[in-house]
């Protein structure tokens, strides 16, 4: 740091000393050392003036720059003491006649305070930066119920205090804090109606957080946080304390080609099932060059559950490089590893109960061949494929590795042919076998026809593919295909349109291992798609599909999908937003075989059949002005899951995640604010572990100063 005073650039030395927070007021001392040049001889100090000390282009203390501004609470002034006494004045740096041309090395003792210096010691100032004050009371009440008849009611109050600030300036660090009690009464009900338990509860509640460098390209941010899941309006089917620690270090360089993040998560559970604990670490890091880029990224999570008497640890390590050496040729390289070690005696986790140990190595490299102002392309894919499986006392191991070649070339716009060659080496603990792979085909696309304001397209196809090796042998496949598709469109409006589709597709297939076949299918669709906004759109679509086989190899299915997502303006005071896909199938099989050998009499026949459902997504709507009431917000929540495999992601090492399994949740919330009072019902209804629960909540809060 310079000062410039009369032409000359004179050092400063700034210090500040640890910042400390005392009795909830945060304190950062600075320590200034100015040059005897820049103060005014002794005769011309004003022994009345009684101003702090400026900091001139050094760090200042809120509010010190501008009068008007709010300044900080002065602890020390500045006092310059000499040979000949203590007299007290403004240390500003002004210009005077009396500053002649020193040396740098008398100016640098000066500003130490050393010989040379007049006696003068370091001013030094202490202040406390603006803190911003905050508190909540709430009261409410909860009433839950399970489809098992338990019952149980919560009258709960809380008060919290906030407070947040800065360290030294606000893009050094910004703090906040804070601190909750919490006293309520807990009754429960058995399913016969008598009361089984009632007792209330006080428990201390709170947490911090630190932003350090907020503006810069290397931010780091650390939060701990103390909650009860009592407050929350989530059900779940046991009340438990949480601690959750987090740490966040990212950075990026000036170019913006290198980038690195790390963290580390800490949560823990503590209720009537024990104690529940997730530890995950990650680390990423990228860089980018002129024609190629390289990733990689490492995780470990670690969970332990006192009630399962046991743990479960995933590591996944991931590496990426990508290179183009024109826009002809391009390569994609992915390495990956996984290893999960789950050890439960107990629980619902996606293993169950027992133990089991997954390990997969996989590395594939992707080329692609593409040469301008030519007919052919061409495609190259390399896999090595490593898998070490154990549970309950089995496992096994399997090896593999493959390479497939395909090249193409477009005779016209409408006609393509293609062929392909793979090898693929398959070792396990049983045998070993090597499988090669030939394939010879062609594609046909004719041009689409319009008629009015439909367009009709038709196509066809033909492949010839062999394979030889392994326990099957030589397996020759012919395959051929015809089809066609109808498209209309419709214009509602300049920002919205509906189209419809219609297709069938027609293929007969010849093996030599599995008999022939016969297949006819169908699709239909509908959707309509909306640009309400430069930056927004909205598609929903109902679509059907059905397929059917004859022959050897019997089956059908049926699929029906509907799918809806975007964001919605209703009218002036209500939206409506949706991620949402649900699913409908029904299938059948009968896979008759014929033996190889001599004879071609059928040696087995598998029959199967099957059907379901699954829902995943979102839905919400939200009323700003429910019931014509200035301020009453009603919003409608619905989240489904059943789409996926139902999981224990918290198991799994999301640090983020509950214990309960929520497959579907329904919620209604009615909000009312006057000024700083807040008034909420809501009421929910889940599914929990295949257990249908309701809740209940009605709270009631006020804030005071600044949230």
């Amino acid at each position: 740091m310079w000062i410039v005073v009369q032409g000359f650039s004179l050092p400063v030395i700034a210090s500040s000393l640890p910042c400390l927070l005392l009795g909830g007021a945060l304190l950062s001392p600075f320590s200034t050392a100015l040059a005897a040049d820049e103060v005014e001889p002794r005769g011309a100090l004003d022994s009345a003036a009684s101003e702090p000390v400026a900091l001139g282009n050094g760090p200042q203390l809120p509010g010190s720059g501008n009068r008007l501004d709010e300044e900080g609470i002065v602890l020390a002034q500045a006092t310059t003491e000499t040979d000949a006494g203590t007299q007290t004045g403004d240390l500003r740096a002004v210009p005077s006649p009396a500053i002649d041309n020193q040396s740098s090395e008398s100016a640098a003792r000066a500003e130490k305070g050393g010989p040379g210096s007049g006696g003068a010691k370091r001013p030094s100032r202490w202040g406390i930066a603006p803190i911003r004050w905050g508190l909540t009371l709430s009261d409410s009440l909860r009433w839950s119920r399970s489809d098992e008849g338990q019952s149980g009611i919560q009258h709960l109050q809380q008060a919290q205090f906030r407070a947040n600030s800065y360290l030294w300036q606000p893009w050094f660090a910004q703090v906040s804090g804070s601190l909750g009690l919490i006293s309520g009464v807990d009754r429960s009900k058995s399913l016969e109606g008598a009361t089984d338990s009632r007792n209330r509860q006080t428990s201390v509640v709170g947490g911090a957080l630190i932003n350090l460098f907020p503006v810069s390209r290397f931010p780091f941010v650390g939060q701990l946080e103390v909650s009860d899941s009592r407050t929350s309006t989530d059900l779940t089917d046991s009340n438990y304390r949480s601690t959750r620690l987090s740490l966040r270090q990212t950075y990026r360089n000036l170019k913006g080609d290198v980038s690195a993040n790390a963290s580390f998560d800490h949560s823990r559970l503590n209720g009537d099932f024990g104690s529940d604990t997730v530890n995950a670490v990650s680390l990423g890091f990228s860089r980018a060059f002129e024609k190629q880029s390289i990733a990689g990224d490492f995780s470990y999570a670690r969970n332990s559950r006192s009630d399962d008497v046991g743990s479960a640890s995933y590591l996944r390590a991931s590496a990426r490089h990508t290179y183009r050496s024109s826009a002809a040729l391009g390569i994609d390289s992915n390495v990956s590893y996984n290893d999960s070690d789950q050890r439960f005696s107990g629980g619902a986790g996606s293993l169950g109960s027992g133990l089991g140990r997954f390990r997969f190595l996989q590395a594939t490299s992707f080329a692609t061949w593409t040469p301008e102002n030519s007919r052919w392309r061409g495609t190259g894919t390399a896999r090595v494929f490593q898998a070490d499986t154990s549970s309950g006392g089995d496992g096994g191991n399997s090896r593999s590795l493959s390479l497939n070649g395909s090249a193409s070339y477009l005779l016209n716009r409408n006609a393509t042919l293609y062929g392909g060659l793979g090898i693929n080496l398959v070792r396990t603990d049983a045998d070993s076998s090597v499988l090669t792979t030939q394939t010879l085909g062609a594609n046909y696309n004719g041009d689409v026809l319009d008629f009015g304001k439909y367009s009709y397209n038709w196509y066809a196809s033909a492949n010839l593919a062999n394979q030889s090796g392994g326990q099957e042998g030589a397996v020759r496949t012919l395959n051929l295909s015809i089809g066609h598709g109808l498209n209309r469109s419709w214009d509602l409006s300049p920002t919205s349109g509906v189209s419809a589709n219609l297709g069938q597709t027609i293929s007969a297939t010849q093996t030599s291992q599995f008999g022939s076949g016969r297949g006819i299918s169908h699709n239909a669709g509908v959707s309509w798609r909306g640009y309400p906004g430069e930056s927004l759109s909205t598609y929903v679509s109902l679509s059907a599909a059905d397929s059917r086989n004859s022959g050897d190899n019997a089956n059908s299915f049926q699929l029906i999908n509907f799918q809806a997502n975007g964001q919605w303006q209703l009218s002036r005071y209500s939206s409506a937003s949706a991620d949402f896909t649900w699913q409908h199938t029904k299938q059948s099989s009968n896979l008759r075989r014929t033996q190889r050998e001599r004879t071609s009499d059928p040696i087995d026949d598998t029959e199967s059949k099957g059907s379901g459902s699954a829902a995943g997504g979102n839905l919400t709507y939200v009323h700003a002005r429910a019931l014509g009431v200035r301020g009453l917000r009603y919003s409608l929540l619905f989240n489904a899951n059943s789409s996926r495999t139902v999981s224990d992601t918290r198991q799994e090492g999301n640090p983020d995640a509950g214990r309960d399994l929520v497959t579907k949740s329904l919620e209604q919330r009615l909000d009312y604010r006057i000024g700083r009072l807040d008034l909420r019902l809501s009421t929910r209804v889940a599914e929990i572990d295949g257990k249908k629960n309701a809740l209940v909540l009605v709270r009631i809060s006020r804030d005071f100063g600044p949230k």
